[in-house]
């Protein structure tokens, strides 16, 4: 007889696993972009979305190996752990900004309590864990609360107790099953993320700092605490006997645990925060900041064709002052008097007085029906001017093609060596090398560890070795080096010809190796050498040359010569040295600054 209970039971665990991961995205939508003043200032601003997002997806094509572990080899998801972990990271800085001396021992007293708890559900198995895991949060907590105590860092004492809590909580609501992984079933998985949020909220207040910190604090003490909780103390059991696996923290992407936990919490911190709060009337979203010259000329035909002709006039006129400002900014022209915005810049003196026909025609208090359409086609053309004289700074397509191209270089040499001598090393079978822990660490690590490449490069030094050989930078629009959020969401395009190359190039190996010998591979039977090597380079062909493509063609077709990433970071890449001299103690204008 069917138990019709246990099965609405399982369609209902069923629907929420399908659903959470894009209820979450349009959550995380809504409160970017409607409440988007409170979410900004919370580190949940529009890259911040595209990040998790973009992420989500792109970055289960990259899975990190960090540890072997005898016959077993662990890593990290770039979608389900290492991305969670960085904006973790990231907001449990700015919340502490002002006692940046207590980060290192935070740092050490959440290690010093993971390997405290690590080893005691190792040498105390079974119902003694949990009593053993619940002692050393809270002889870990008491030494924080203490350590962190006001007026040190109270924000990382209070963190550091809502990590342990949710580490207790999260090792109680799973299990590890051998040769399958870590699970958890509905709706225990979310007691840990919905108590930290709500708890977060209740902190927050506590502490009288302004309500939005109680976000960034529930997202980044959810993760964390999941990450030790689930994902370190129930791994032992799983490195049992058989065959060596590949485990992956947050492997499952956006579906898993320690992605969504963080997203559950800071949902429960705004529903608790509105409860306490009620707010009486809708949000006022936040201005956008646009410093992008045609994004401003889009907008003023918008505005104009709903029939705002005053304000389409003003961001006509804003499209002009901005253009001018990039064309100063990448050129690095000195500072131009107010009345003279194109001097020092290889324009006729006419320019200049369109410019100024064009100021004042945004600042008169007279209105006529051609006002507008005469600002924006003035507008336009001199956004096209300062274009023309801007484009020459941005780096060509062909130039970024080439840096790309040695950077892929770089990396490749030591995969090579690395896929040579685990081929070398393999006495087995066919089918015993390609599905061994190894093999697919080695081949799968190659996108993420080539992410991890750029993603530093950019951040710390602003470019990476084929950049740096010819001359290029990665800037923000300001040029500055990009912070770690536009530096990681503008490379997670990248993961695709990355996870491709890595594929391809180790199964090319281990076809060399082979000697041209057909090959006995699984189910699949014989598999004629030539078929393979040729399936392989169509794959590597097809899997670099596309995406290389696309991004060719949007660097060609954007005004500021970016790709889709570029777009979404806000970041240039551009020749390192400026086509003047600026003259010293120069910055950005404050137009693009603002961007």
């Amino acid at each position: 007889m069917v138990d019709g209970g246990s099965v609405v039971w399982n369609i209902a665990q069923t629907v929420a696993f399908l659903a959470a991961t894009p209820l979450l995205w349009l959550f995380l939508y809504l409160f970017t972009w409607e409440d988007s003043g409170r979410a900004k200032a919370a580190g949940f601003g529009r890259s911040t979305f595209w990040l998790l997002v973009v992420g989500g997806i792109l970055g289960i094509l990259g899975d990190i190996p960090i540890l072997p572990i005898g016959r077993f080899v662990l890593g990290i998801s770039v979608a389900g752990g290492l991305i969670p972990l960085v904006l973790s990271t990231i907001f449990l800085v700015r919340l502490s900004a002002d006692s940046r001396q207590s980060h290192l021992p935070f740092a050490g007293l959440i290690a010093a309590e993971t390997a405290a708890a690590l080893v005691a559900v190792v040498v105390l198995p079974g119902l003694f864990a949990p009593f053993a895991v619940l002692v050393c949060a809270l002889v870990a907590s008491a030494v924080a609360i203490n350590r962190f105590a006001p007026p040190v860092a109270p924000a990382l004492g209070a963190a550091f107790a809502l990590i342990s809590a949710a580490i207790v909580v999260t090792f109680l609501a799973t299990s590890s099953e051998v040769g399958y992984g870590i699970v958890s079933e509905f709706p225990f998985y979310l007691f840990a993320p919905v108590g930290v949020g709500v708890v977060a909220v209740a902190v927050i207040e506590a502490l009288h700092l302004p309500s939005f910190s109680a976000f960034p604090l529930a997202y980044s003490t959810a993760t964390i605490g999941v990450l030790i909780g689930a994902d370190v103390l129930r791994q032992p059991p799983l490195y049992g006997p058989g065959v060596g696996q590949f485990f992956v923290i947050g492997g499952a992407g956006p579906t898993d645990l320690l992605y969504l936990s963080g997203l559950v919490a800071v949902v429960a911190a705004w529903g608790f925060d509105r409860v306490l709060h009620r707010p009486t009337s809708r949000p006022v979203p936040e201005a956008p900041t646009l410093a992008v010259p045609e994004v401003l000329l889009r907008s003023a035909v918008t505005v104009a064709l709903s029939g705002d002709p005053a304000t389409a006039t003003r961001l006509a006129g804003e499209a002009a002052d901005v253009a001018v400002a990039r064309a100063r900014l990448l050129t690095g022209a000195p500072p131009s008097p107010p009345d003279r915005p194109w001097s020092g810049l290889p324009v006729p003196t006419w320019v200049d007085l369109d410019h100024r026909n064009l100021r004042a025609l945004v600042t008169s208090r007279e209105r006529r029906p051609r006002d507008a359409p005469r600002a924006w086609w003035t507008a336009r053309w001199l956004v096209r001017v300062a274009r023309d004289i801007s484009r020459k700074r941005f780096a060509r397509p062909s130039l970024r093609l080439t840096a790309g191209s040695v950077d892929a270089a770089v990396l490749l040499v030591p995969a090579f060596a690395l896929w040579l001598a685990i081929d070398l090393g393999s006495t087995g079978s066919a089918t015993a090398l390609i599905t061994s822990a190894w093999f697919n660490a080695a081949a799968v690590g190659y996108a993420a560890w080539g992410l991890v490449y750029f993603v530093v490069a950019e951040a710390a030094f602003g470019t990476t070795l084929g950049k740096r050989w010819l001359g290029l930078v990665v800037t923000d629009r300001a040029l500055r080096r990009p912070a770690p959020i536009p530096a990681l969401l503008r490379n997670l395009p990248k993961l695709v010809p990355l996870f491709v190359i890595g594929i391809v190039g180790a199964d090319l190996t281990f076809l060399a190796l082979r000697g041209g010998a057909d090959l006995t591979v699984g189910p699949a039977g014989i598999v004629p050498f030539l078929t393979a090597v040729v399936a392989l380079l169509v794959v590597l062909v097809l899997g670099v040359s596309i995406p290389t493509a696309a991004g060719g063609l949007a660097i060609s077709w954007s005004a500021e010569s970016q790709r889709i990433g570029d777009v979404l970071a806000g970041t240039w890449v551009v020749t390192a040295q400026p086509l003047t001299t600026p003259p010293p103690g120069a910055s950005a204008p404050a137009a693009l600054r603002a961007g």
